[in-house]
């Protein structure tokens, strides 16, 4: 075993920097231990045996030239790991674009790497909406227009505003929701008419007499795309959000999103992706191949309500498992990871390319979701049936079935009902008409699997309010096409035996891993 000097800050991430010359002593860096291996030590270390060395955060491998010898060892760690600087062989570069390596060849000085890896592969995640509503969206006292509020987030401005842009209304913001690099903004909107909209970012210098510092002016051709904007170069105690717009129509604004740019290195997690899919729907997805063969864990995040953020990846990770997850910031809940035609076909089509890249089917595909995830969860799995791809397990905990009565239930988070904001999502107006059709829509998708070849782990509540009365219909329609379901009820409201709920997902996921790995040997 190789025996390395470690700094001795052992609650700071650890960091390991490979290479023939020992850079460390060179690095300042406040929130990291750092230690070096050379490119010998390197190839000789035992990374799943030697605890001091496995708890690495980040590699750096710093060599000039990166041969096939490292890379085979960098093939055995987990994905989003390395970092290198030089130039690889061509067999080298395919095993690095295989474990999501991190290109920071234009980083020539080890202070370079140091303040990109604090700027672009921290640690957390950060993203957040400023919604529309009556108290975070202020209209201009003055606005000759008509002003609608559809539901607690969207609102509706029309009229003719004539061939100059005018202020509509702002939405005040203060310092440190944005972060101190740079952040990504975009804004989910519909218009009509030739109305057009522009967003301009204000910073406020609450100390200067002249107020505004700086501003920052997006059209409206680049709202629906990412655009990274940052306060660098100046000092201010706030910013606001300031919309104008012109020409004649009617404009929703519906939701602006705003989260921690990685510049170009992924969105929320280092390797997050994010895709505008039919120019007002983003899908946000996170693939990582883990260490091992296989199974697929896919995974979809319950109801985020105040942040945007993946959920469960540390856990996902610390197995070695394959996991492809998904988040949803449509609606301040979420908004079950469905939608448009071109919504869906997205999430299936990325669920196949992770598929693909692992060479592996369905026999090896497992699917979670919890809550306001439970929905997705059932829903692809019937999805991906209808080609050729029937998961082999899925766990619905919690489960929320019945989509048009509970977007109808005025006693789901009565202090916010965002339940209100999913329908309208949805079917855009608040009809009891649309009940059925949005219930159907998961029963007509789940006819389509033969539930006798998927294992079904149903975790529930014996009084959960979100959406426990149709529990029973779940229960008769996997009697009655013969599936496999292991059952556990708890007793409480949905909201309750939160541990109990994920031990139940964990062990019996463990347990299924494992079957699944060695299957794969065999």
């Amino acid at each position: 075993m190789v025996q390395l000097q470690v700094q001795e800050a052992k609650k700071l991430p650890l960091m390991i920097q490979v290479g023939d010359i020992d850079l460390t002593s060179s690095i300042v860096d406040f929130e990291n231990q750092w230690m070096h291996m050379s490119s010998e030590d390197f190839k000789l270390a035992d990374f799943n045996e030697d605890k001091e060395i496995s708890a690495f955060h980040y590699i750096w491998i710093s060599n000039d030239i990166i041969d096939i010898d490292l890379a085979d060892v960098i093939a055995t760690l987990p994905a989003y790991k390395i970092i290198y600087t030089g130039k690889p062989t061509s067999k080298a570069q395919v095993v690095l674009d295989k474990r999501r390596a991190f290109d920071f060849s234009d980083s020539s000085e080890a202070s370079q790497v140091i303040n990109r890896i604090h700027n672009d592969l921290y640690f957390s995640q950060f993203g957040f909406k400023a919604r529309f509503d009556e108290d975070g969206f202020l209209i201009d006292k003055n606005l000759q227009a008509k002003v609608q509020r559809n539901g607690r987030f969207s609102t509706v401005i029309t009229g003719d505003f004539g061939d100059q842009f005018v202020q509509v209304g702002v939405q005040r913001r203060y310092f440190g929701d944005i972060a101190a690099n740079s952040s990504y903004i975009w804004m989910e909107y519909e218009s009509q008419g030739d109305i057009e909209v522009r967003l301009d970012i204000d910073f406020y210098n609450n100390q200067n007499a002249t107020g505004i510092v700086k501003t920052i002016s997006i059209p409206q051709s680049n709202l629906r795309k990412l655009n990274e904007f940052t306060p660098f170069g100046i000092s201010y105690s706030d910013y606001q959000l300031t919309y104008y717009l012109k020409g004649k129509g009617s404009f929703e604004f519906k939701n602006i999103h705003i989260r921690r740019s990685r510049h170009g290195l992924g969105m929320l997690l280092a390797g997050g992706e994010w895709t505008n899919v039919d120019g007002v729907n983003e899908m946000l997805s996170y693939f990582n191949p883990g260490v091992k063969k296989g199974p697929l864990v896919v995974s979809f995040a319950g109801s985020r309500l105040y942040t945007d953020k993946y959920e469960l990846m540390s856990t996902y990770e610390s197995m070695g498992v394959p996991h492809l997850l998904f988040t949803d910031a449509r609606t301040q809940g979420g908004a079950f990871t469905i939608g448009t035609p071109e919504y869906e076909d997205a999430v299936t089509n990325r669920i196949k390319q992770a598929l693909d890249e692992l060479e592996i089917d369905g026999s090896q595909l497992i699917m979670v979701g919890y809550s306001l995830g439970s929905y997705p969860a059932l829903f692809y799995t019937g999805k991906l049936a209808e080609l050729g791809l029937q998961p082999a397990v899925v766990f619905a905990a919690k489960p929320i079935i019945q989509l048009g009565t509970f977007t109808a239930d005025k006693n789901v988070g009565a202090a916010i009902q965002w339940n209100y904001d999913i329908r309208r999502l949805f079917t855009g107006r608040m009809d009891a008409s649309d009940t059925q059709r949005l219930n159907n829509r998961l029963w007509e998708t789940l006819e389509k699997a033969d539930w006798s070849k998927t294992e079904t782990y149903l975790f529930t509540m014996d009084r959960d309010e979100y959406d426990g009365v149709s529990l029973p219909i779940l229960q008769e329609f996997f009697k009655k096409h013969n599936a496999k379901v292991i059952w556990e009820e708890e007793k409480g409201f949905h909201i309750e035996k939160i541990s109990e709920m994920f031990k139940f997902i964990m062990d019996n996921l463990k347990r299924i891993v494992e079957e699944k790995q060695q299957d794969l040997i065999k």
